[in-house]
């Protein structure tokens, strides 16, 4: 029998008609050591599951392997965005040439793949909106331009005066790349992500003191929603700017950034409720905790 050669990869030894042969579920699941509890399931590849899915199909599974094993809930890692400051520090440390870029990717919170595919075209300097309705593929895939990561993605960003100004004085100085796009690589090619990631962002990354040495690109993404959220505006409207298809997603990475409300719905109440006290129910806060 013959698999898709695009599956074949996946598949684990195959022997003679209607038997199927694994060993360790290898290339199903992953299985991650983690200190002082051992080895366990950690994620299920669902890259794999076209595979296991078609061997059901030609009856060389009667079941699939994996669908008994049970994943734990996986913890959210906090996201920390970069302050004020150090986003300051890496745009001066960082080559000349992706200066700008550490500005809009701070100013919109485009995703990488956004913002090596933006485009002249994609920029209203008059309104000053940016329009993501399309990303740059990453390598494995090929290098084109592609749909954004889901529907939600396709959005237009105000943006701030600095931001329009940081990609003028980007043009005038390198130009634009191939296919018009803003932000490229030497000799005008497009920006593919391992090689900027090694070869100039960890650099910069590593000149700014305090920064953890683990500080990915997409810390500039966390620090825009945090800026936002600290000047209070609102979580759906965040939502939206991020391109999140869901208010959840958006409250799971990023709640913990929010201010307490506690003060502030006492403080609503407070204003609210406004009921004069009855002459023989008057008391003071101490004698209602002695009476407690």
């Amino acid at each position: 029998m013959a698999f898709p050669s695009s599956q074949t990869k996946m598949v684990p030894a195959l022997v003679p008609e209607g038997a199927f042969v694994f060993r360790d579920h290898v290339g199903w699941v992953q299985v991650e050591r983690v200190e002082e509890c051992g080895p366990f399931v950690k994620t299920f590849n669902m890259g794999h599951a076209e595979p296991i899915q078609f061997l059901n199909t030609e009856d060389v599974l009667g079941k699939s392997p994996c669908t008994s094993i049970e994943l734990p809930k996986a913890e959210r890692e906090t996201k920390e965005p970069i302050s004020p400051a150090d986003l300051n520090r890496i745009a001066q440390a960082i080559d000349l040439r992706y200066h700008a870029f550490v500005i809009v990717a701070a100013g919109t919170g485009m995703r990488f793949s956004e913002l090596a595919g933006l485009t002249v075209d994609r920029v209203d300097f008059l309104r000053k909106t940016i329009r993501v309705d399309r990303q740059l593929e990453r390598e494995v895939q090929g290098h084109g331009f592609t749909s954004p990561k889901t529907k939600a993605s396709i959005r237009t960003i105000p943006v701030h005066q600095s931001v329009i100004e940081a990609i003028s004085a980007h043009i005038a100085r390198f130009g634009k790349g191939e296919d018009d796009v803003i932000f490229s690589a030497e000799g005008g090619k497009k920006l593919r992500y391992s090689n900027f990631r090694r070869r100039t962002w960890v650099s910069a990354v590593g000149q700014v003191a305090g920064l953890p040495s683990k500080t990915g690109i997409h810390a500039l993404r966390h620090s825009y929603a945090s800026i936002l959220i600290e000047g209070g505006e609102q979580p759906k409207v965040i939502q939206e700017r991020l391109g999140h298809a869901s208010i959840v997603e958006t409250m799971n990475t990023y709640g913990h950034l929010f201010p307490s409300s506690a003060e502030r719905t006492r403080a609503i109440l407070g204003s609210a409720l406004v009921v004069s006290p009855r002459g023989d129910e008057m008391c003071t806060t101490k004698d209602a905790e002695e009476a407690a």
